[in-house]
């Protein structure tokens, strides 16, 4: 998918889960399950997909699941829920999967795997899923991984070594990058036992400190019966259940008694960096995609704070060393959330001009438009939060000249346009008022404190002083 489509699908599940997010839970489960239906009847639309992604993002908002009606595919993917990704993340990461991927997959099991292979343990599942037999569901698709995971390996097998690549089950799967969540996956299902004793020593939510550092500790035990297991799995399943991702570094550090990066990669706490680093990256995703979709601002500030935290505690923790792939890779990180920021920032100080500057169309002054007032405010805040954390990314110069824009145009036109209000004749005073208002509440915004207080106040006087209309 292009980066423009990404984002006009972005918009749309944005505007989708405006909606939904007046409708009822009752209402959010009867749509997924009539959508579940269609698909298990194999009606197939990429509207279906969209509408999906803005219910489950409605529900994650509430923290909840999303009922859903059984088909064979879900049932397959169940246990692999810990390590797939809430976002599309633009490189493969690492004991992570794509939500985008599992389909694909599905149907290359479905329609190159199966047959002669797995057509009984197949036809048993999706017999299950017609009945709606729970139990029979859950068995029949533990059966089918079973033999899935065999098979594909022996395909796999068997493809390289008589091909020399596995360039022929890219094409039948549709990309690189989904052969590497299939070898995730069968990965993951290979290890799982191991994989579920470990995050049954951890509870939902991991003390802070040093009891939490014990408690992964004492749970990473089980991999030491198990030293074909890749602990990776177990780092990315746990997620959700730890305070910060950057606690993962921390503990990595913890673990290996040393910040020096190559005294942590032998250890378990490698995979624990990896999975931070992933983190810091699906901040970057989740916060490109408020940019290009709702903007809600609350949303896009977590986002930015959430990765500062991230990012700035991995290079504070980690001996700087710039040949170190986890530095390099946390350099690329920086890189991709700069230019988006970058993009984000560059007519901002215009944009505040605009609003608060006079703009006359035959001898009347025009009011700035209530989007574009929304607009200065949400980027000035971003701004702010940015410029708290730029030591996490690679913005300095930039950073200055639009700090100085701000300050100038604030300090100039801003004030200028409170001013303006004890002098502005009735015919033009909704136009000043709108920019008085504006640069008012972008004071409060940029400077806060008592500044911004005595601006917010000068505002509101002079607008008590509204002059009355001529009568004749």
């Amino acid at each position: 998918m292009t980066d423009n489509s990404s984002v006009r699908r972005q918009e749309l599940v944005s505007r989708l889960r405006d909606y939904l997010g007046d409708l009822s839970e009752d209402s959010h489960a009867t749509l997924a399950r009539s959508i579940d239906r269609a698909k298990a009847r194999g009606e197939t639309s990429p509207v279906h997909s969209i509408i999906m992604d803005a219910l489950r993002n409605v529900a994650q908002e509430g923290d909840r699941a999303l009922p859903r009606f059984p088909s064979a595919e879900r049932a397959f993917f169940i246990p692999i829920e810990p390590i797939i990704l809430p976002v599309q993340l633009p490189e493969k990461q690492a004991a992570r999967i794509d939500r985008a991927s599992l389909h694909p997959i599905w149907v290359w099991i479905t329609r190159d795997l199966a047959p002669g292979r797995c057509d009984s343990h197949l036809a048993a599942l999706r017999a299950a899923v017609a009945d709606e037999d729970e139990a029979a569901i859950h068995d029949c698709a533990e059966d089918l991984r079973v033999v899935v995971r065999r098979e594909a390996k022996v395909v796999i097998e068997k493809t390289e070594r008589q091909s020399g690549s596995l360039q022929k089950l890219e094409g039948q799967l549709g990309s690189k990058r989904i052969l590497a969540d299939l070898h995730d996956a069968i990965a993951f299902l290979d290890q799982r036992d191991v994989v579920e004793a470990f995050l049954d020593q951890m509870p939902d939510k991991l003390p802070v400190g040093q009891k939490g550092l014990n408690i992964i500790t004492e749970a990473l035990k089980v991999y030491e019966d198990h030293p074909d297991a890749d602990p990776i799995y177990g780092f990315s399943s746990i997620v959700g259940r730890v305070g910060s991702p950057s606690d993962l570094v921390r503990f990595a550090v913890w673990l290996a008694k040393s910040s020096d990066p190559a005294r942590i990669r032998p250890t378990s706490g490698s995979s624990a960096v990896q999975i931070a680093l992933s983190e810091a990256m699906l901040e970057v995703q989740r916060l490109r995609e408020q940019l290009a979709g709702p903007r809600d601002l609350e949303t896009s500030l977590a986002c930015l704070r959430r990765y500062h935290e991230t990012v700035s505690t991995i290079a504070r923790t980690l001996d700087e060393v710039a040949t170190d792939p986890w530095l390099k890779r946390l350099a690329h990180i920086r890189v991709h959330a700069s230019e988006m920021l970058t993009k984000e920032f560059d007519p901002l100080i215009h944009l505040i001009k605009r609003v608060v500057g006079v703009v006359e169309s035959r001898g009347r002054q025009i009011t700035p438009d209530a989007a574009s007032i929304e607009e200065a405010v949400f980027g000035t805040s971003l701004f702010i939060t940015a410029r708290d954390a730029r030591g996490s990314l690679a913005l300095n110069a930039l950073i200055d000249r639009v700090e100085k824009g701000i300050d100038d145009a604030l300090e100039n036109q801003g004030k200028s346009a409170i001013d303006r209000l004890a002098t502005t004749d009735e015919e033009n005073w909704d136009a000043a008022f709108a920019r008085s208002k504006a640069a008012a509440e972008l004071f409060q915004v940029y400077h806060g404190g008592v500044y911004g207080a005595s601006m917010a106040r000068r505002h509101a006087s002079l607008a008590d002083g509204r002059p009355l209309a001529e009568t004749g």
